[in-house]
């Protein structure tokens, strides 16, 4: 894991580097949830900023994907996968217990990426029907257990509600186009355009969101759009990466200060120097 340092402008290890996937940050700033390998298993950890009180929160063959801290910081959801069954939401204590899957959707419909409502009470989901079609963006309320399309948003995936509440945001299904939604109209409207648009991020005071462009020109530039007046502004890109062995990096959250943060994937090669005493 790196985060984008604004002085060096580059991306400088985070976390001191852990093998993580995916992260999401507590509100208060204080802990952590992020995915980690072990073996071919992908489980959800829970620690500390530091690195301290690190507590293993979901076991194989539960994989688990996309954590995300509720606003109260009580529990952490995310996505999971067990061998032959489909993708659900899952709640659990940022103690620990056991897992308990959200089941929004139907049997048919895979549950994927997901992201609170300021007031822990609702989620936006990304839902897609099983062997193939259409995916679409679900309110899912929580307190009633009611889930429903949000108006609009069939051929969307990759939802962000806003920390404000006011809006959300995903990307087209061809991922060219960025797009926000008022929640108050339940109108939506173009953002930004793109090759790849992947995972997007809102600034803690809702008035940007980051993305990147996972394809563009090799660089996988990472952007951001002020929702005021649409002004796009272009933050990183690999060539601010100072290591020579990483194919490509990710987006995947921000700092508590605001600073776009990261996971980066290594090249399949290394280079060795070695000392070798021949007979």
């Amino acid at each position: 894991m790196a985060r984008y340092d604004t002085g060096s402008k580059l991306f400088v290890p985070y976390l001191h580097g852990i093998p993580a996937r995916w992260i999401s940050t507590s509100r208060d700033g204080q802990w952590v949830a992020y995915i980690a390998a072990t073996g071919r298993q992908l489980i959800l950890w829970r620690s500390r900023l530091d690195g301290s009180q690190r507590l293993q929160l979901t076991s194989p063959p539960l994989d688990a994907f996309y954590p995300r801290w509720s606003p109260d910081g009580r529990r952490i959801a995310f996505v999971g996968t067990q061998p032959g069954k489909q993708h659900r939401i899952y709640l659990i204590s940022a103690d620990g217990g056991s897992p308990e899957p959200l089941n929004a959707l139907t049997d048919q419909q895979d549950e994927d990426q997901l992201s609170w409502a300021p007031d822990g009470n609702s989620m936006m989901i990304q839902g897609e029907p099983r062997g193939g079609g259409e995916q679409a963006v679900y309110w899912v309320d929580l307190k009633a257990s009611r889930t429903v399309m949000l108006s609009g948003s069939k051929g969307l995936f990759l939802p962000e509600w806003s920390p404000d509440g006011r809006y959300v945001v995903a990307v087209t299904k061809d991922g060219r186009i960025l797009m926000l939604c008022d929640l108050s109209s339940h109108e939506w409207s173009e953002l930004a355009r793109g090759t790849a648009i992947g995972r997007s991020v809102w600034s803690s005071d809702s008035q940007y969101i980051y993305s990147q462009d996972v394809l563009e020109g090799g660089g996988q530039r990472i952007f951001r759009v002020r929702i005021g007046d649409r002004k796009l502004e272009s933050i990183a890109d690999s060539e601010q990466i100072p290591r020579a062995d990483i194919s490509e990096y990710h987006l995947i959250g921000l700092t508590p200060d605001g600073s776009p943060l990261v996971t980066l994937i290594h090249g399949g090669s290394d280079i060795y120097a070695l000392d070798v005493d021949f007979p």
